[in-house]
C-alpha cells in the first residue's frame, strides 16, 4: 500500500472521480495530512497497512482535545447583550 502521505493524491483523485465537491476533496485531503502528521509526531506507523484502530482513536482524541473550548458566555449566562432576556 504505502505511506499515508504518498497516498493522498490518489485519495483526492478518487474523491474527484466520485464527483465530490472541491471543498470536500480539500477537507478530506487535509484531514489525512493531519492524521499522517500526528502519527509521525507520535512515532506511530504511517504505512497504511499498519495503521490500526488504536492509532485512529488516538488521533481523534487529540483532535477533539484541541478543539474543545469552554462554552461561550452567552451559552451559559444569557444577558441582554447576548440577545437573552
Amino acid at each position: 500500500m504505502g505511506d499515508l502521505s504518498t497516498l493522498i493524491p490518489d485519495f483526492e483523485r478518487s474523491l474527484k472521480a466520485g464527483n465530490k465537491s472541491a471543498q470536500t476533496v480539500r477537507i478530506y485531503g487535509n484531514s489525512v495530512r493531519s492524521l499522517a502528521d500526528f502519527l509521525n509526531a507520535q512515532g506511530m506507523p504511517t504505512a497504511a497497512e499498519q495503521v490500526g484502530r488504536e492509532h485512529i482513536e488516538a488521533f481523534t482524541a487529540d483532535q477533539l482535545a484541541r478543539s474543545s473550548r469552554p462554552p461561550h458566555p452567552c451559552a451559559t449566562e444569557p444577558s441582554r447583550r447576548c440577545g437573552g432576556g
